[in-house]
């Protein structure tokens, strides 16, 4: 997951009927890299097997988000960036990619903030990891490092 887990979240520029606006917004392009879960990823995991799936509303925000990644977390091979349109349905997402590539559910590890996709990937077997978790999993291996 992007907002909320490797980077973090921005106040939302409103439209004159309070909608959010992803055209004028620039919502993705400066939002903050939470460097602890980069860091985490690039630490314990090979970049060929490390995936992006996060939520787009639109193409401008599938741009920024993509221009973000380029910024932040280059390392992160463009092939592995998935954008899903709704981040209600991410679990589904996320299942239809582990079947299309082969992988075994349980051998998918998903970081992620927002709770429903947690508990909506833990009752198809997929594991999951808050951000908050792999914050005190650093600091443990500060501990004992």
């Amino acid at each position: 997951d992007m907002d909320g887990t490797i980077c973090g979240f921005t106040k939302v520029r409103r439209d004159i009927d309070n909608n959010a606006d992803f055209v004028n917004g620039e919502l993705f392009l400066h939002l903050r890299p939470v460097k602890h879960i980069i860091d985490f990823a690039k630490e314990h995991y090979d970049m060929q097997n490390v995936y992006i799936v996060t939520a787009v509303a639109n193409s401008i925000a599938w741009e920024e988000k993509q221009q973000w990644l380029d910024k932040h977390f280059p390392e992160l091979p463009k092939e592995n960036r998935y954008f899903c349109g709704n981040k209600d349905y991410k679990h589904v997402f996320v299942k239809q990619l582990a079947e299309h590539k082969g992988w075994k559910r349980n051998e998918v590890v998903l970081i992620d903030d927002y709770h429903n996709t947690i508990d909506e990937c833990r009752k198809i077997g997929i594991n999951c990891i808050h951000p908050s978790d792999i914050e005190i999993l650093v600091d443990e291996y500060a501990v004992f490092s």
